[in-house]
């Protein structure tokens, strides 16, 4: 467990750095959470192969959402290392159709399907409280000064992916929400 810990500690460090540097205005919050994100994407196996033909997860966010611009520094900065495409899409409906994983910002948590999404195969992870009992995958929860993760059982099976044991492990919560 300590090695994932560390990996997950150490690649959201990387990530925050490389692109606080990048990015002049960014929001500490919404840099880290971008950062988390990023790293736990990289825990996420589907069962199939891809269907972009690349074998990259995509991970998709909404045009203009606060937390695209640190998505995009950081995954230009990994790119080579990391098997995830990153798409941004005009419209949460777009969501539906080629995406794998999904940032949902608690602004738009009620305008975004979530059990369809996950219906759909698409993980999905936000910021917003009571995302997991609305259907949402992964809800990242701040507290203190740290930024932890809640993990919704029922949505992650609904995708058909799954998410590392070793990366459960390190979850505040791990539920099967209706």
């Amino acid at each position: 467990m300590n090695k994932y810990c560390r990996y997950i500690g150490i690649g959201a460090a990387f990530l925050v750095c490389s692109a606080t540097a990048a990015i002049d205005s960014a929001d500490p919050k919404t840099t880290l959470e971008a950062a988390i994100s990023l790293n736990l994407a990289r825990f996420v196996s589907r069962a199939q192969e891809a269907s972009n033909g690349t074998g990259n997860l995509v991970f998709c966010v909404k045009e203009g959402s606060p937390i695209a611009r640190d998505l995009a520094v950081m995954q230009a900065g990994l790119a080579a290392s990391m098997p995830l495409t990153l798409r941004n899409a005009p419209t949460y409906d777009a969501f539906f159709t080629g995406c794998d994983i999904a940032f949902i910002p608690s602004s738009d948590q009620h305008s975004v399907g979530l059990s369809a999404l996950s219906a759909a195969g698409v993980v999905t992870i936000s910021d917003a409280s009571g995302f997991l009992e609305a259907g949402g995958t992964i809800m990242l929860v701040q507290r203190s000064q740290k930024i932890s993760f809640s993990v919704n059982m029922t949505s992650l099976r609904k995708t058909g992916k799954t998410l590392s044991s070793h990366v459960l492990k390190l979850a505040t919560e791990v539920r099967a929400f209706p």
